[in-house]
């Protein structure tokens, strides 16, 4: 495969800090990146059922819905940060090339398995000029005459392309964080469906106040502001999700301040969680698509 020694001392912080996910990601068939996280995703939605029914049985319903959603959203969350790793991984390092693919071939996914799954052969340019070849992951959906980038290690030669890591690391978080904020608003609701069954009665609704109108306004802004703004589309959403979620946050704080119902905030809290993270995820990669 010709795999060359390149510089070992770059991006080594976030190769230490996330060992233990690509240490769990190694246990499964050595398959893309992307490929994995969807046989993971699906496999988690089934578990997080079957773990939902069993506390649903012996609990209460909410109990049961909320720590079957958690399964999903963690496993989900994990893969984002794997996605977003392996981003910065091929963005930091120095030494890297393009190569393209000249043959995809079709390999047993394990030793001395039937089952086959297509593998992208790359050629690429050594720092000598010589012409080497790499093999991709299995499944990573390259073809003939595509390219990625290659990226020379001293534990071996890989091969991704950034655009498809950014993409995973968004699907990963939205797969991610509305389950696992819609996991806690159920087991929120539990229990204040259970202080209510200890005698508590349900406290009245708070009339509306003055921050509840300027948090109204704030969410508003987010949704119109942004077309008004000479800003592509990635930071135009950027901005929007960033001040609808402010306007959320404000909603969920009047609402602990004046004690409305605890269901009523962590509804709210679900939907500012989720912009939120979206928000600061696009902070965080938008500025890197101009180095793909």
């Amino acid at each position: 495969m010709g795999a060359e020694s390149s510089p070992a001392a770059y991006s080594r912080g976030t190769e230490i800090a996330t060992r233990p996910i690509r240490g769990m990601l190694r246990r499964v068939p050595d398959t893309d990146l992307a490929a994995s996280f969807v046989l993971w995703l699906f496999g988690s939605f089934l578990a997080g059922g079957l773990v939902g029914l069993a506390v649903g049985r012996f609990t209460r319903f909410e109990v049961g819905l909320g720590a079957g959603l958690l399964v999903p959203g963690v496993a989900s969350l994990v893969f984002a940060a794997a996605f977003a790793a392996e981003f910065l991984r091929f963005r930091d390092a120095p030494d890297r090339t393009t190569g393209r693919v000249v043959a995809v071939e079709s390999r047993p996914i394990a030793p001395g398995s039937g089952v086959t799954s297509p593998v992208a052969i790359l050629e690429y340019a050594s720092k000598a000029g010589e012409t080497l070849r790499v093999e991709s992951r299995a499944a990573s959906g390259l073809a003939v005459g595509e390219t990625a980038v290659v990226l020379r290690e001293p534990t071996g030669t890989r091969v991704g392309r950034p655009k498809e890591l950014f993409g995973g690391a968004l699907a990963a978080l939205l797969f991610g964080t509305f389950p696992l904020s819609a996991a806690i608003f159920f087991f929120a609701s539990a229990a204040a469906d259970a202080r209510e069954r200890r005698g508590n009665a349900r406290r009245e609704a708070a009339p509306p106040s003055r921050l509840t109108t300027v948090a109204t306004v704030v969410m508003l802004a987010g949704l119109f502001v942004p077309g008004f703004l000479d800003l592509d589309v990635l930071h135009a959403v950027l901005v929007g999700f960033g001040i609808v979620a402010v306007g959320l946050w404000m909603h969920v704080a009047e609402g602990v301040a004046r004690g409305r119902d605890v269901r009523w905030c962590a509804g709210l809290g679900v939907l500012a969680a989720n912009f939120s993270v979206w928000s600061a995820a696009l902070w965080w990669l938008a500025p890197q698509a101009s180095t793909w």
